[in-house]
């Protein structure tokens, strides 16, 4: 319950991070290891699309998500996940969120996997 906790923090942290660099994320909730970002479009409306090209890309490059609710992405990793796992979670996401805000903002198709 610990190592869950103080994880925890280090994934919502991470999470927040994320929602601040990109207007696409409208909403980080959740609580010890289980998360969610909401995706939003232009308006900051709900936006399932997107949030299924970043379920999608994710999956291609190793993290597993789960889709919830209307357009939000729920994160929750093992209790007993490292700090090295919840970085390398964190840096997938990243990666996953700047390679499609161009395609977002261009009308592009979701770009392949590495």
């Amino acid at each position: 319950v610990e190592n869950s906790a103080r994880m925890g923090k280090v994934l919502g942290k991470r999470l927040d991070e994320a929602k601040a660099a990109h207007k696409s994320i409208g909403d980080h909730r959740g609580l010890g290891l289980m998360r969610a970002l909401e995706f939003v479009d232009g308006k900051g409306e709900p936006d399932p699309k997107r949030r299924d090209d970043v379920e999608v890309a994710c999956w291609k490059r190793g993290l597993v998500t789960l889709a919830c609710g209307k357009a939000s992405l729920r994160f929750i990793p093992a209790l007993i996940v490292s700090e090295k796992e919840v970085d390398e979670m964190a840096g997938i996401l990243e990666g996953v969120l700047e390679d499609l805000v161009d395609g977002w903002s261009n009308n592009n198709p979701l770009p392949e996997s590495e």
